[in-house]
């Protein structure tokens, strides 16, 4: 697995997502697809080497954290299918996130489509399913 450090260098695709600056983030898809497949990383001790790690999670999990618009998601899969189908540290597929965060019903629906099997799966930590997700945090107003 390709492996970034979170303090030390991060992606220019991962810093547009966490700024939900959803326009750069479409570019730096379209100009470095790969950067979809590398991770993030962010350790607890330590340098990148050695330190124990506090998370560590694909451009997709983060982008479905922050209610992104359906051509980033879609951008993100074409260029990783596998990522929908990747648990982060948490044991959480990106479906999981996109559920917790109200990300809009076209956002679900993709995901779902792209790995439909994450509907059925429990967030390791917690045992909950996507569906409890919504149920907690509420529906998008987005959709």
């Amino acid at each position: 697995d390709l492996e970034v450090e979170f303090d030390l260098n991060p992606t220019d695709l991962y810093n547009n997502i966490c700024a939900s600056d959803w326009e750069s983030a479409l570019y730096c898809i379209a100009t470095n697809p790969i950067e979809a497949k590398i991770w993030v990383v962010k350790r607890n001790l330590g340098n990148f080497a050695d330190g124990e790690i506090a998370c560590r999670f694909l451009p997709l999990h983060s982008a479905c954290a922050r209610q992104p618009p359906l051509p980033v998601i879609s951008g993100l899969i074409n260029s990783y299918p596998e990522g929908t189908a990747t648990r982060d540290d948490n044991g959480m597929y990106p479906l999981h996130y996109a559920c917790a965060n109200q990300a809009s019903s076209e956002v679900i629906r993709l995901l779902l489509l792209s790995f439909p099997e994450a509907n059925f799966s429990r967030i390791e930590t917690t045992g909950n399913l996507p569906v409890h997700l919504v149920a907690q945090w509420g529906a998008s107003s987005v959709s």
